[in-house]
């Protein structure tokens, strides 16, 4: 198993010499060996191992005794060891997200919080062949096209890295038991409440009956389909190069008629490409809205136009398909859009498409071109004085999960008003607070994995509130 996971590493160019990485350890068969394994690698590698567990305190003391073992085991192989309680089942409760969606996402923002924190440079995860297997299902019973079909990738966004992918359940076992290695069996693995264990403990031994190799056939199609959607990926780079298309152009250009010159695939990939650039996510862009655009291109007459989410909107010309990012309009005072809030201003002007910036987490400065302002993050140990100025807020710096992001408003977005138990409707708190309807989706959003945040000019949310026992301060102002 050692050299199928050194080979593995390798191929895949998993990790540099001199990388610091964090293991993320539950316990169970599979993080155990994967944090074996790395130990054993770590000399042969050149990297620097930490070891990392999320106690989502879900099973009351078992899990604390689970964390208590994980945290000997890492000091038995003389390795650091980081540790982080959340109690997921309230979370989810006050989130509206399943407890299995909670639970990962904490997980994450745990990880990527220390890798910023330490700092790190990898996040190593105990993904395996069966978890492969198993998603490729899920994703499948979604209704996921290519890109979710490749299932687990080997390195994702150059961060979390999986070196047991290829290891299949019985070799993972077989070499803890030659390591006398321990492990802890989680119990909510069997439980049904969970669509993956359905998955696993129904669905796949219901397919074995009828190809009983049905695993080691998701895990190639996994593979086969990885590398054809990377080429993919390539060939629609390529296109939008060759026809100098600048996705963070206000307005985006295209040849109708070089468009269908092109293969269909590649059709819908810069279809796709334009729309996701105007909405700053791979998420809620459907395949409906691709095949309208389509439609557009392919039959459209000149002056036709689309209304599209995330779009200002999509117009045909006679030799050109223009897709319309809103441009940048102001009160003619030059007040930012915060100011004009806090005025009670009004003035007529179309909705800005979506905007989506990365917060790093600590010291920081951001300009969002669409509204014109300009935000600084400034962390710090020191208790704020000013921050009562409708243009200053602080927030809990701990009790961030991270990654942050500056955005606009979205459909569904919900807020915790300082002193409220429970949430509401960012579009019903902006109703109470008498925002024009014009400005609201102008307003930058602060938010992390879960929430907002923070409400540019007005309000910080009941979960990041500053306390007694607040330590760091994540100081916003708008500049």
């Amino acid at each position: 198993m050692i050299r199928k996971v050194r080979e593995y590493i390798d191929r895949h160019g998993l990790f540099q010499e001199g990388d610091r990485v964090i293991a993320g350890v539950s316990g169970g068969p599979d993080s155990m060996a994967l944090l074996r394994v790395l130990h054993r690698l770590k000399d042969e590698l050149g990297i620097v191992l930490t070891v990392a567990h999320l106690n989502h305190g879900l099973r009351g003391e078992q899990a604390d005794e689970e964390a208590q073992w994980v945290k000997d085991q890492a000091a038995g192989l003389g390795l650091p060891f980081f540790l982080k309680k959340v109690d997921v089942g309230a979370l989810s409760r006050r989130i509206g997200l399943s407890v299995e969606d909670t639970a990962r996402r904490e997980r994450y923002a745990f990880f990527f919080q220390l890798l910023s924190d330490l700092p790190a440079d990898k996040i190593a995860l105990g993904h395996q062949f069966h978890d492969q297997a198993e998603t490729v299902l899920l994703h499948f019973l979604r209704g996921a096209g290519l890109r979710g079909l490749r299932g687990i990738l080997p390195v994702r966004d150059r961060v979390l890295v999986r070196p047991l992918l290829p290891v299949k359940r019985n070799e993972i076992t077989a070499y803890l038991e030659s390591e006398r290695a321990g492990y802890r069996e989680d119990a909510s693995n069997r439980s049904s409440l969970y669509l993956r264990n359905r998955v696993r403990h129904d669905l796949i031994p219901c397919m074995k009956r009828y190809n009983p190799r049905i695993e080691d056939g998701l895990y190639g199609m996994a593979e086969t389909l990885r590398v054809e959607n990377d080429f993919l990926e390539e060939q629609t780079a390529d296109v939008l190069r060759k026809w100098e298309i600048d996705l963070n152009a206000g307005e985006v250009h295209l040849d109708p008629n070089a468009f269908c010159h092109l293969h269909e695939a590649l059709q819908r990939r810069v279809v796709k490409a334009v729309l996701e650039s105007r909405s700053g996510s791979r998420n809620g862009i459907a395949r409906t809205h691709v095949d309208a655009v389509m439609r557009l291109i392919r039959d459209g007459h000149a002056g036709q136009r689309l209304s599209l989410p995330f779009l200002t909107g999509v117009r045909r010309q006679y030799d050109k398909i223009i897709f319309k990012k809103q441009p940048r309009r102001l009160p003619e005072d030059g007040k930012t859009v915060q100011q004009s809030v806090q005025a009670g201003l009004s003035f007529e002007d179309r909705q800005p498409a979506p905007f989506s910036y990365p917060v790093a987490g600590g010291d920081a400065e951001i300009v969002i071109e669409e509204t014109g302002d300009r935000l600084r993050f400034t962390l710090t140990g020191k208790r704020i004085r000013d921050f009562k100025a409708p243009t200053i807020a602080r927030i809990d710096y701990d009790q961030i999960a991270f990654p942050m992001t500056v955005r606009n408003m979205r459909p569904g977005d919900r807020f915790r008003p300082l002193g409220m138990d429970g949430t509401k409707k960012l579009k019903d708190y902006f109703i109470d607070r008498k925002v024009p309807r014009e400005l609201r989706r102008k307003i930058p959003l602060l938010t992390d994995m879960h929430a907002v945040l923070w409400i540019a000019g007005m309000d910080v949310s009941e979960t990041v509130k500053v306390t007694e026992s607040t330590r760091r301060f994540l100081k916003i102002e708008i500049i």
